[in-house]
């Protein structure tokens, strides 16, 4: 069954979201990851687009990348003009940072397997983010909330900004999963980033410890199937075989 995974909110996270595909690409399971966000973040972050075409699909280390697009069922017309086939992917990534691209992604869908919502603690992410919550609280069936996975930018966590965030919210309803993530904010993981996007090769290993784990415990969650340790192990087997 394909999985398709809402990874939501105004925050940068395009280089998270390039190791997380390609780490679910190592487990074997074939993956695209759509740009929703505002900038096409993509653009500029993958080598291999073509800057100069409004819709473009284009694969960077074995995964696909779509950008340009404003709903599922557009990149599926489109990639049936190129191979026939647009239901051949067993994961769906997308990226999205504002609240008319998320109407756009759900119109004409099913509802996303999965949903992580991305918090940095800074007053126009706040914004943004409330936006993205009335729009995605719209979707929900009556009496049903609906379920996110927090994911929060460590570099900006503070009690103050918690509390915050927590009013803005509240009027939202929404359900928090227990278990949520924080994202280390370390200068090895930016070095690696900056390596990654000049090299053309994804090399999870040069990340930190926490990083990478952070990466498998959320492929984990998304897999469902298989455990983070697992995922930890293909990771490193994986990087050796192509040294």
């Amino acid at each position: 069954m394909q999985k398709i995974v809402g990874l939501v909110g105004y925050v940068n996270k395009s280089e998270l979201i390039i190791n997380l595909a390609k780490t679910l690409s190592i487990t074997g399971k074939k993956v695209l990851v759509i740009d929703g966000t505002l900038e096409e973040r993509l653009r500029y972050t993958i080598p291999a687009f073509n800057n100069s075409e409004k819709e473009y699909l284009t694969n960077f280390d074995g995964v696909d990348y779509a950008l340009g697009f404003n709903s599922i069922d557009a990149i599926k017309e489109y990639i049936c003009t190129k191979t026939s086939d647009a239901d051949t992917y067993d994961i769906i990534l997308l990226d999205i940072d504002n609240a008319e691209s998320y109407v756009g992604f759900r119109q004409g869908t099913e509802e996303f397997t999965k949903t992580f919502f991305f918090i940095e603690y800074l007053n126009i992410s706040f914004g943004r983010n409330a936006e993205i919550l009335k729009t995605l609280t719209s979707f929900s069936e009556e009496g049903k909330k609906p379920v996110l996975t927090r994911v929060v930018y460590k570099q900006y966590v503070s009690r103050t900004s918690d509390k915050y965030f927590a009013r803005m919210i509240e009027e939202y309803p929404v359900e928090w999963n227990e278990r949520d993530y924080e994202l280390p904010f370390l200068e090895q993981d930016k070095i690696a980033d900056i390596e990654m996007q000049q090299s053309g090769f994804i090399d999870l290993n040069r990340h930190t410890k926490q990083f990478v784990n952070m990466v498998a415990d959320i492929a984990s969650e998304i897999l469902g199937d298989v455990a983070s340790a697992d995922i930890r192990k293909l990771i490193k087997m994986y990087t050796r075989g192509r040294a």
